[in-house]
């Protein structure tokens, strides 16, 4: 027969061990970027939220310039999306339209040191940044 404080312990352990689970499993959907590695991190980073350890921090679009080809990858899918790409000698720019659920690539104008991009999404989270051209 199972005492109490033997079913007591029991849970306790199993609880610490569901909730340390819990807390190292990360809640994106980091399909959409295989490789975080790559590219440059667009916008502010996702905010931890109080009482959760400290991170890296994680942020929800990547983009990078080689070859002269911009691509641009979404971690979670925020839907269609409107990008102005400008840059020192095109303060202008360029506008694109696309879905943030794959993938986005562009050949873009390779004569400045970098590109300053800004993403609108559909739900109207914007996020700016400058890429370095490589």
């Amino acid at each position: 027969m199972i005492r109490k404080n033997q079913l007591r312990k029991a849970f306790a352990t199993a609880a610490v061990a569901f909730s340390s689970i819990a807390l190292t499993t990360p809640a994106y959907a980091w399909e959409y970027n295989p490789d975080k590695n790559t590219g440059n991190p667009i916008g502010n980073p996702v905010p931890i939220p109080a009482g959760r350890p400290k991170a890296p921090g994680i942020f929800d679009v990547y983009a990078e310039v080689k070859g002269g080809i911009l691509t641009v990858q979404f971690v979670r899918p925020a839907g269609v999306c409107d990008m102005t790409v400008t840059s020192a000698s095109d303060p202008v720019g360029k506008t694109y339209t696309f879905p943030s659920e794959a993938q986005f690539s562009t050949t873009v104008d390779t004569t400045d040191p970098e590109l300053t991009l800004e993403i609108v999404t559909e739900e109207g989270t914007s996020y700016i940044g400058n890429i370095p051209i490589e």
